[in-house]
């Protein structure tokens, strides 16, 4: 969507949000810290206006792909497995 996320540094997460380049990740659920990183990203236009073109660039896969990889895991665990 072309929006830079400010997001924590846990779970999934960061498999999601590269930090400085299309969000900001913050340590754990410090809140003090989110609104501190929500308002300077707000706050700095440029590095907002440089972060959504990262976001709009980045590759996202679609449903079917994604679907279509976690099978060939599957499959691929299946074939060890045995």
């Amino acid at each position: 969507m072309g929006t830079p996320v400010v997001g924590t540094n846990i779970g999934g997460v960061p498999e999601i949000i590269e930090d400085g380049v299309t969000g900001v990740l913050v340590r754990n659920i410090d809140f003090q810290n989110l609104s501190r990183s929500v308002s300077e990203l707000y706050g700095n236009r440029e590095l907002l206006r440089q972060m959504s073109y990262r976001c709009l660039e980045r590759h996202y896969i679609t449903d079917t792909e994604y679907a279509e990889k976690m099978v060939n895991i599957y499959k691929k665990l299946q074939i060890k497995q045995k």
